[in-house]
């Protein structure tokens, strides 16, 4: 009974906290009441039976999620890539998603996505079974938060309710940031957190037997798994398989456990390989790691390759690769300082650029408030150097100006602590979890010069390890050793559920994928597309609280699609997501409420292009 008291007192905390931010009472990126939530949380899991603590952990982070992937659903944001009514992807996403359809419906993928195939197949089994999107962000809100529960309960039971509860509320402010968006983080999150639970259960385990090893192993599937989902700090993999082999006391079993390190990371890519020979033609001849390298290089942006030299956009990706090598080679033998000069920008870029870890934590959509130079420029010379501040104000109300005040510190305190961590992880420790972390830190930093965040955002680049970053933080600066082991039975199951579930998702898409009508159906001359209307995904005027913001946030994205959208979405009209068979594409059609309303699941239908892609007019 007193279990059954305290997840009911989680679950009213969870919904006060939704109306609180239904009633906008405090943003959906607040940053002051969430931490409040979670730690009381925390103190009333602290009263339940230990067995109760990781599921109690999930429901509260699980409500807190959802209660901000609801407003996401009726106020629209956009973070890194742009999203219509928290129902319509666009941009980055908006590939993701097409090519998701695309993959449901028993077609390639375009090239585009290629490269991260394993969190389209999840998005795609899951659209094929009938989930709305709506429903398949509401799972993967789930995910992230019996994830993140699961990670800080391990660290309770280790290092105590303190550091668990760092672990807990930074995961849950991570984690909050992609709900409600259609990215592969959704899928390398969460499997991040699994990896770096499971590994943290093996640092607890005696070094011999069978528990050690498969729990360790275990772990590191996961990690594999996680790191081609969302590609990130790769050198973290051999470095802890090092970890692990010096763990052992002798040279055969150093040597067998790194060779079925190595086995384990070889099947998660033989899986992804799997797919890509099965799903995509081009596999992923479509990368842009040639853009990526480049700007490194000269810190500059992933298009500078292509700025600077366009004949590459005309080159297949063999063909760009080599001539890539060959304008480097180049440009280091005239200028040989470039390479380190560029490492040493990029790993520095962590520390003093708001996209490396200060990243990590700030998440504030409201500073588009200050995104115009000219804007910034006259609030300077109205007010003085607060200016900015008042204007701020003047457009949100003071409410959001403490936030973003809060929220800044919270990001530079994280970015200290960081500092500090990394100085103090050197000192020698016979705790294995902080030679564990120690391992891990060591695999990211070598790892930081090659990733440069102004390309793309550490968060994004980090989020399969994010994990790492933030329980050394937490174990680190507030948590203390606890002598307890963990029982061997059943260590390493959350990996058999991470085989499973990709597995299953795998089978669902290749064995038997939405049929596509023929080609002289599909495309006949009356020009009347067969169309497959995706469940859930109808919104009318009434569906949303404020169009013109969710059309303001998508046009600093998209403006010419958000002008299509201002235009034919009227009050008397309703928009829905649904794929074109005969363009073989993602399509928004805009027409009658009454009309769009009596469409069936799969019809053929009379469509106009208004406007870019993906934007059509139900005639």
């Amino acid at each position: 009974m007193k279990g059954l008291r305290i997840v009911l007192a989680i679950a009213l905390s969870a919904a006060g906290y939704a109306l609180l931010l239904q009633l906008a009472i405090v943003p959906w990126h607040d940053v002051i009441v969430l931490p409040f939530v979670l730690w009381g949380g925390a103190r009333l899991a602290a009263r339940a039976p230990p067995g109760w603590r990781s599921p109690i952990l999930a429901l509260l982070g699980f409500g807190v999620l959802v209660a901000a992937l609801l407003v996401v659903w009726r106020a629209g944001f956009a973070g890194r890539n742009a999203v219509f009514a928290g129902l319509y992807p666009f941009a980055d996403a908006g590939g993701q998603y097409a090519d998701a359809l695309r993959v449901a419906h028993g077609a390639d993928m375009n090239g585009a996505w290629a490269r991260r195939p394993i969190p389209l197949v999840i998005l795609a089994a899951l659209l094929r079974v009938g989930l709305s999107l709506r429903a398949v962000m509401f799972l993967l809100a789930l995910a992230w938060a019996a994830s993140a529960a699961l990670l800080s309960a391990e660290v309770w039971r280790s290092h105590g309710r303190t550091a668990a509860t760092v672990v807990l509320v930074l995961s849950i402010l991570f984690a909050r940031r992609y709900v409600g968006f259609v990215q592969s983080e959704q899928v390398g999150g969460p499997l991040g957190f699994v990896a770096l639970a499971l590994l943290w259960r093996a640092a607890s385990l005696e070094r011999s037997g069978a528990a050690w090893w498969t729990t360790f192993l275990g772990g590191m599937s996961v990690l594999a798994l996680a790191l081609l989902a969302r590609p990130g700090p790769l050198f973290v993999v051999p470095a802890l398989a090092l970890w692990a082999a010096r763990r052992e006391t002798s040279r055969v079993r150093m040597a067998k456990l790194v060779a079925a390190s190595t086995a384990v990371v070889a099947l998660g890519v033989g899986v992804q390989e799997l797919l890509l020979r099965r799903l995509s033609p081009l596999g992923a001849g479509n990368s842009d790691l040639p853009g990526v390298a480049y700007g490194l290089l000269h810190g500059e942006g992933h298009l500078h390759l292509f700025e600077r030299h366009p004949y590459m956009r005309s080159l297949s990706q063999p063909e760009r690769w080599s001539a890539l090598w060959t304008l480097v080679r180049g440009e280091l033998a005239e200028r040989p300082w470039l390479l380190p000069a560029a490492l040493a920008r990029s790993a520095a870029s962590y520390v003093v650029t708001p996209q490396g870890f200060f990243g990590f934590v700030w998440n504030n959509p409201d500073d588009a408030v200050l995104e115009e130079r000219a804007v910034v420029e006259r609030a300077i010379a109205t007010w003085g150097p607060l200016g900015p501040i008042r204007h701020w104000a003047a457009e949100l109300g003071w409410i959001s100006v403490i936030e973003a005040v809060v929220m800044a510190a919270a990001a530079i305190a994280f970015v200290g602590a960081v500092i500090v961590v990394l100085a103090r992880s050197w000192r020698a420790s016979t705790d294995p979890h902080a030679t564990m972390l120690r391992h891990v830190l060591v695999g990211a930093l070598v790892s930081l010069p090659l990733l440069p965040p102004w390309i793309t955002e550490g968060a994004q680049i980090h989020a399969a390890i994010h994990g790492a970053w933030i329980a050394a933080v937490a174990v680190v600066l507030v948590g203390r050793p606890i002598e307890r082991g963990l029982p061997p039975a059943r260590a390493w199951s959350p990996a058999i559920l991470v085989a499973a579930a990709i597995g299953a998702a795998s089978l669902v898409v290749l064995s038997s994928p939405w049929p596509r009508a023929d080609a002289a159906t599909r495309c006949g001359a009356d020009e009347a597309h067969i169309h497959h209307v995706i469940a859930g995904s109808r919104v009318t005027h009434d569906d949303l609280d404020e169009v013109e913001r969710n059309l303001a946030v998508l046009r600093k994205r998209d403006r010419h699609v958000a002008d299509a959208i201002d235009v034919l979405f009227q009050e008397e009209s309703a928009i829905v997501s649904t794929y074109d068979a005969c363009t073989d594409e993602a399509v928004y059609l805009v027409g009658d409420a009454i009309a769009i309303g009596a469409l069936g699941p799969r019809a053929p239908l009379r469509t106009r292009r208004v406007g870019p892609p993906p934007i059509r007019r139900l005639e």
